[in-house]
């Protein structure tokens, strides 16, 4: 997925060969994204823009409060025509040189043709239409009165669908080689396929969430379906009805977004309204991406509804040092729901407490750089017993193993040592436990995961504590997620730490702890681009830091993921710059992260997690959790792209 700045309030999108086409509300300007070209931006003579349509080299920007079309030579990039319309024109699409345009004021679609851009016809249709789906020889039209209107290319009203259960019909898209017309109700929660040519039900996904914008793939024969409320792009698989994929996107708006969704090429793109970016993804993401759909815990425990208030974090301090500064305070995920396919939500960030006592174990190696990588996920946390968060004492935890991104299963007889990691609060990791292989067969896929079973969680039972997990594989590189386990909502603000003394040589094993992050200019999470963030180095076990006569001076390098995502290659990783810090009684070091990108966090669905690695030294680390929201989260687990060989 990639994600481009477009804008204040993108909310039409259409796309063609030339790239994609996105209209922003408020300039009635148009964002052409091209492939490896910097985005144009194309001004029109409209005021406030709503639909996108794409024809043979124009884009069509319906704009709402001058009802008007901009016609837009997107060669010469200039706006060429203007068509007029009627009252409060919304939804839009072209097809066979044709383009229908909804008005939703006055009760009508009007057709064009493009070869000269003459107006064909104005036909009035039953009220509030709303969103367009245009095919060869007619346009489908969604009323928000839960009405479907079928008009000819000719300008007949041929017939009218509905009104469908839920009584409103929105996000609307046809297959105009198997007949089938997809038609969103947010009022029902579901998404009906009719028969295009009847209007006769076939059959229906009922949902959990209310379905916006919808656009079928016919490179895939999925249907894409944009939830505003909850930020997320579904998939489905048409040929089954199966939800296959659910990607996080960023803020929408459901009173005004949720309606950018264009598909090109097997390319989807998403115009998020809040957030004022283009999403781009490629098609097979979406097919990769797969939930599992049926249960398959291990024997010892049942997957859980992990139930978890979200926390209102605050903003985070000016930026500079002072030894009791106060950090950002951001949430952070739980695990799972009552089925295989995890739900986590947010918890507290983690406080700092005195350093556990538990044996140290390995970290990263003397020579990381000469490391292959591996890709290692956390996919599941079960609960024994079904237990909440606040009464779950033991817990089960499984983990996949990657080759690489496409999510290639490592060898079936892969044999390095799998090492679960936990952080308490803003303690540094300990390890836990090693896994324990085990085969699996799901989807037709068969491949090992490693289970980490009877795994004490019983400090999540106290609301102020939160544990965070991650895997680590020996011998690798290991790229990773975080998954965080915690129950209570309130946010805690931990306070740095101040070093007891200091160390004069380079000690065996270190333990490394983000200390602080400085968002640029004082900025509010939601605005806040960059952000200094400083770390110090301790003795494992002690308050004891590096001294400023150290040599040498140990590499430390901050890893980041986001979501659920996992941290970028070593060598895409900063390195720290060291500091020292004159103190009353000693001299000590730190390390600073300057100009670091958070600006992900911009958006409140979003959380970054930071962490950091000491090359050359056996070192543990604690996790930092930065963002502005407590909103649920709910990625699905992977599913191997192939079985394992």
């Amino acid at each position: 997925m990639t994600g481009i700045t477009v804008g204040t309030h993108p909310k039409g999108a259409a796309a063609g060969p030339e790239g994609a086409l996105v209209g922003l509300y408020d300039s009635a300007k148009l964002a052409l994204v091209a492939p490896d070209n910097p985005s144009v931006f194309i001004s029109t003579n409209g005021r406030g823009a709503n639909a996108m349509a794409y024809w043979q080299g124009l884009a069509y920007m319906v704009h709402r409060d001058s009802n008007s079309v901009s016609v837009i030579d997107l060669a010469n990039r200039r706006q060429i025509n203007t068509l007029a319309v009627g009252g409060m024109p919304w939804g839009a699409d072209a097809e066979a040189d044709r383009l229908y345009v909804a008005s939703f004021a006055e009760n009508a679609v009007n057709v064009f043709d493009l070869v000269d851009h003459e107006p064909i016809a104005t036909v009035s249709v039953t009220s509030q239409p709303a969103l367009v789906a245009a095919g060869n020889d007619r346009a489908f039209i969604s009323h928000l009165n839960g009405s479907i209107s079928v008009v000819s290319a000719d300008g007949a009203l041929l017939d009218v669908f509905g009104p469908v259960t839920g009584d409103d019909a929105f996000g609307i898209d046809i297959d105009e080689v198997r007949n089938r017309l997809y038609v969103g109700s947010r009022n029902a929660k579901s998404i009906l396929v009719l028969d295009s040519q009847t209007g006769v039900e076939l059959t229906r996904y009922q949902l959990s969430i209310q379905p916006f914008a919808l656009a079928f793939n016919s490179a895939t024969k999925q249907l894409h379906v944009v939830d505003a409320v909850n930020n997320r792009l579904l998939t489905f698989d048409t040929r089954t009805g199966e939800q296959v994929s659910a990607h996080f996107i960023a803020s929408q708006n459901a009173d005004h977004g949720g309606q950018g969704l264009a598909v090109w090429d097997n390319t989807i793109y998403v115009a998020a309204y809040d957030a004022g970016i283009l999403e781009i993804f490629d098609g097979g993401e979406c097919a990769i991406s797969t939930p599992t759909p049926t249960a398959t815990p291990r024997q010892t425990a049942t997957a859980t509804a992990v139930r978890s208030p979200t926390p209102r974090p605050s903003a985070t301090p000016v930026p500079t040092w002072t030894p009791t500064a106060t950090a950002t305070r951001t949430p952070t995920r739980v695990p799972p729901t009552a089925t295989p396919t995890r739900r986590p939500t947010s918890t507290p960030t983690p406080r700092p407490t005195a350093t556990p006592t538990t044996t140290p174990s390995p970290s990263p190696t003397a020579t990381p750089t000469q490391q292959p990588s591996i890709i290692a996920k956390i996919e599941i946390v079960w609960p024994h017993g079904g237990a909440p968060v606040s009464e779950a004492k033991l817990a089960n935890i499984t983990a996949h193993l990657y080759e690489d991104e496409l999510l290639n299963p490592v060898a079936c007889a892969f044999d390095q040592p799998v090492r679960l990691w936990t952080t308490l609060n803003n303690a540094p990791a300990r390890l836990t436990a090693i896994g324990q292989p085990r085969q699996v067969k799901e989807n037709g896929r068969v491949f090992t995961v490693w289970d980490f079973n009877d795994i004490d969680v019983s400090a999540a039972n106290d609301p102020q504590n939160v544990l965070n997990f991650f895997v680590t594989v020996d011998g690798y590189a290991t790229r990773r997620n975080i998954w965080t386990h915690g129950a209570d909502a309130r946010t805690h603000s931990p306070q740095q730490d101040t070093p007891s003394d200091v160390t004069h040589n380079l000690p065996p094993a270190i333990d490394a702890k983000i200390e602080i992050v400085w968002p640029h200019d004082n900025a509010p999470i939601t605005e806040a681009h960059y952000a200094n963030i400083s770390s110090i180095l301790f003795e494992q076990d002690t308050l004891k830091a590096l001294g400023s006569g150290v040599l040498p001076r140990p590499p430390v390098r901050l890893f980041s993921s986001v979501n659920n995502g996992i941290n970028k290659e070593r060598q895409q990783v900063p390195l720290g710059q060291p500091r020292v810090i004159d103190g009353d009684q000693f001299d000590y070091l730190v390390w600073d992260f300057n100009d670091i990108d958070i600006s992900a966090a911009n958006d409140p669905d979003n959380h970054i997690y930071f962490w950091l690695e000491v090359e050359g030294v056996t070192s543990a680390t604690n996790i930092w959790t930065h963002g502005a929201s407590g909103l649920t989260m709910a990625p699905e687990q992977d599913v191997p792209a192939r079985s394992c060989r």
